[in-house]
């Protein structure tokens, strides 16, 4: 109920109380000077006694209904109460989400660099990306002589899951005697991929060999960039040397947290947004909705580019692990599915840059 309902229901009460009073007061009036079924009430001796008796059941009822009405006034500022706080809930709820965003993110590092904080992302996107354009250049090469092998959706989306598996877990791991292949990161990709893939030329060549290709190709390029200050997939410009020297080595520990808060605050406007889909359409379900939207404005806002572009990127790879077909969401999935496309919106004006699938994705930035 809006303020304009309520000022209007008000007058409506306030007329009828005021003409009930108007009727009440005249009553004695009435009786006194015009005869009532016959019956004069002129004598003003006994009238009193009479008009008593008459207009007492009036008041009584007056008087019920207007303590009806308190009543329901009340109940009604009650449920507008609950309402409010049911709002601010949500409200603060959110904040307490962003605020938790915040601290992740300012607190995000790389290695022993000085970049920190969500200038890391700019960095980290571009490793992702590189892996990224490296194994898409090893997969085309392996399959240049093929006229059957095609660069088509689901290749990519294999070629998206090998990248981001290495960019979580690292292409080595150490021991004793220094570094070595990280093997169990191989079997899971080769796993992965022949139970996952529908594409017979991606299943026919990952082996340990292609994977061990990509790992070398991706140490070369780290050992090269002191030479050229160049790393396929990233932009021009130095990077400090023990930055790069930790490139490939697995960011998992680093983003766990912020992958596993942001999937969380995406599940819990996906929530909120059912409920309310359920809901009466008034007003409070109305400024349910646009709280729901500004927190999701504002928890979008937070970004930069490379942080979204690297969102969509963990969000599609939890997606080929997922192996569902979209059609089948329940509508919590399908709200966060949403949400995802609503990030990718921001990017459209620059998606051969961020965007993975993007026909011109290893290009060079410009």
């Amino acid at each position: 109920m809006n303020n304009a309902s309520n000022k209007k229901q008000f007058l409506i009460f306030l007329i009828v109380f005021l003409g009930l009073v108007a009727l009440i007061c005249s009553l004695p009036y009435l009786f006194t000077n015009y005869p009532l079924l016959g019956i004069d009430f002129s004598d003003k001796g006994w009238v009193g006694s009479v008009i008593g008796g008459v207009m007492g059941p009036f008041i009584a009822i007056v008087a019920a209904f207007l303590t009806f009405l308190a009543f329901w006034i009340q109940f009604d500022a009650n449920k507008q109460q609950r309402n409010d706080i049911s709002v601010e809930r949500l409200e603060n709820s959110m904040q307490r989400f962003i605020d938790i965003y915040r601290d992740i993110v300012n607190n995000m590092y790389l290695y022993k660099s000085s970049i920190k904080g969500q200038p890391s992302f700019h960095f980290l996107f571009y490793e992702f990306k590189s892996i990224y354009i490296c194994v898409l250049d090893i997969i085309e090469n392996e399959n240049k002589n093929k006229k059957d092998f095609s660069l088509d959706k689901n290749v990519k989306s294999d070629i998206e899951y090998i990248a981001f598996e290495i960019f979580l877990s690292g292409i080595l791991t150490k021991n004793s005697g220094g570094e070595k292949a990280n093997f169990k990161l191989n079997k899971r990709i080769i796993s992965t991929i022949k139970l996952k893939t529908v594409n017979t030329v991606i299943n026919g060549f990952i082996e340990d060999k292609t994977i061990q290709d990509i790992e070398n190709k991706l140490i070369e390029n780290r050992a090269n960039y002191d030479e050229n200050h160049r790393i396929e997939g990233f932009p021009d410009g130095r990077y400090e040397k023990e930055t790069v020297q930790q490139l490939y080595k697995g960011n998992l520990p680093r983003l766990s947290s912020y992958f596993n808060h942001f999937y969380s605050t995406l599940s819990f406007l996906a929530e909120k947004d059912s409920e309310i889909d359920n809901l009466k359409k008034d007003l409070y379900s109305a400024n349910l909705r646009s709280a729901t939207n500004l927190s999701e404005t504002m928890f979008f806002s937070q970004m930069g580019v490379h942080e979204i572009a690297l969102l969509i990127a963990y969000y599609d790879f939890c997606e080929y692990y997922k192996n569902v077909d979209k059609t089948k969401y329940d509508e919590k999935e399908k709200k966060i599915d949403s949400y995802i496309e609503t990030l990718k919106d921001q990017l459209k004006n620059y998606e051969n840059v961020f965007i993975w699938d993007s026909d011109n994705f290893r290009d060079p930035d410009v």
